[in-house]
């Protein structure tokens, strides 16, 4: 929909045509869903795009694997002050969650391992977005914000 059909629209319908507008557009979010590997060794994954605090990209991964389990991988931009683990605290809609373990994971020193993700993939149902607050290296709070509506829960059976 160009700009100029945006605005007609909106003048002609209103204010309601603007609130479903951003409802689609927030609802449709960006996750995206794959399967890697084959047989005993598939992998399905779901990520979605965010940003950080300064407007550098960052993505969260929920990956589910008959091998290795259900994991949370959080790709950041900026050293996380995490060496020995460090916990992570997960908002949903403006809402604290909870507080979880993080790790670096050992093939890059700017993704973290979320532990106990689980209660956040069961409630992204119904949530527009999940910010994860980070410590980076020096001590700076840093916030990773991803918009996760339009979550499909369905995705990956295994995280129900």
């Amino acid at each position: 929909m160009t700009q100029t059909s945006l605005l007609l629209k909106i003048l002609l319908m209103g204010p309601m045509f603007w609130c479903s507008a951003v409802a689609q557009e927030v609802s449709a979010g960006s996750w995206e869903y794959g399967r890697d590997g084959s047989g005993d060794a598939t992998r399905l994954h779901a990520t979605v795009a965010g940003k950080v605090d300064d407007g550098a990209s960052a993505t969260l991964t929920f990956y589910d694997s008959e091998i290795a389990g259900r994991q949370a991988h959080v790709a950041l931009p900026f050293l996380p002050d995490c060496v020995t683990g460090c916990r992570v605290a997960l908002s949903l809609d403006g809402a604290t969650v909870e507080t979880v373990r993080a790790t670096i994971l050992p093939t890059s020193d700017t993704t973290l391992t979320l532990r106990n993700a689980r209660n956040i993939w069961r409630n992204l149902d119904n949530a527009q977005v999940l910010e994860i607050a980070i410590t980076a290296e020096g001590g700076a709070k840093r916030h990773a914000v991803f918009k996760v509506g339009g979550f499909d829960v369905q995705a990956l059976p295994g995280w129900k």
